[in-house]
């Protein structure tokens, strides 16, 4: 198990999950066996769509990827992930050209290594990229703030424009789960034992009705959600405004 150390020196010890998209099968394996030697999770697939099917269902904390994809160039798919998600990226390629590292890097990655491999180098530029893009704990978040949301999570109000609701005790660990990992896609199950606690993973339905509460409360058109996104079939997503700072 991976753990990792926030800013503020707390440790998270949950398993981080890698997602690995290679064609080659010898490289699939090699990078797998790095990373699970490392103790984290790792899903390899050899395509796009593999990778974007993974994505679909999973959430993952990074993702490797090679340009040489057989469906669909490695840039593109970079490029996608970094159109739906905040996941950190890095290209793993034998591709050395400074045009091709500007390309990768401009299309959203943010690393870029070059095979062949080297391990120790490549273990610790992941656990770099894991460690700058770890999420706030969740019980760390005080507040969230934007142009015409204010959510204040010491005083369970929410304040949109000039409407003010007050947040029950489940809403306020929901809310404070989601705006904790903003841009990550949290799992259903993930948020009902991260909220309720062991044993509600079959409560999904309470879940809905918790969401539907708090876009009530925070979404200035609660019938056009835009900060509590749903992945049908997975689970939620809190988007912060371009604007939005979180304390």
């Amino acid at each position: 198990m991976v753990s990792l150390v926030t800013e503020n020196g707390h440790r998270d010890r949950r398993t981080m999950s890698i997602l690995v998209v290679e064609d080659d099968e010898r490289g699939r394996r090699l990078l797998d066996v790095l990373l699970r030697q490392q103790g984290y999770a790792v899903t390899a697939v050899a395509d796009a769509a593999g990778a974007f099917n993974a994505i679909a269902n999973q959430v993952f904390d990074l993702m490797t990827v090679d340009l040489g994809l057989p469906d669909l160039g490695g840039m593109d798919v970079v490029a996608h992930v970094r159109e739906v998600s905040d996941l950190p990226v890095v290209v793993v390629t034998g591709r050395s050209d400074l045009a091709d590292v500007v390309t990768a890097l401009s299309a959203g990655a943010d690393d870029y290594i070059v095979k062949p491999v080297n391990p120790p180098e490549f273990a610790a530029r992941v656990a770099a990229l894991l460690r700058r893009a770890a999420p706030r704990r969740e019980t760390e978040v005080m507040s969230y703030r934007d142009a015409e949301v204010v959510v204040d999570f010491q005083t369970n109000e929410i304040q949109v424009v000039d409407r003010r609701s007050t947040m029950s005790d489940t809403e306020r660990r929901l809310l404070r789960l989601l705006v904790g990992n903003a841009g990550r896609v949290m799992t259903h199950d993930d948020i009902l034992r991260r909220v309720w606690g062991e044993g509600y993973e079959d409560a999904i339905a309470n879940l809905h009705v918790y969401v539907n509460q708090l876009r009530r409360k925070i979404e200035p058109v609660p019938t056009s959600p835009r900060y509590i996104e749903t992945h049908r079939g997975v689970g939620y997503r809190f988007v912060p405004s371009p604007d939005g700072a979180v304390a």
